[in-house]
């Protein structure tokens, strides 16, 4: 998370290159996605082994 702000804060700070921030912060967004998915189900199955 905080490497996505600071992406998003040299994003503010070069606009010459945000175009490469831009493509950078787009797949890391896909991957944050999928990655919060990811724990949420693996969450849910440790909630399931206990009961």
């Amino acid at each position: 998370m905080a490497f996505i702000l600071l992406l998003i804060y040299g994003f503010s700070l070069d606009k010459e290159i945000g175009a490469n921030y831009l493509a950078l912060i787009f797949p890391l967004i896909i991957y944050a996605v999928i990655w919060v998915a990811y724990l949420t189900k693996s969450k849910r199955v440790k909630a399931t082994i206990p009961l």
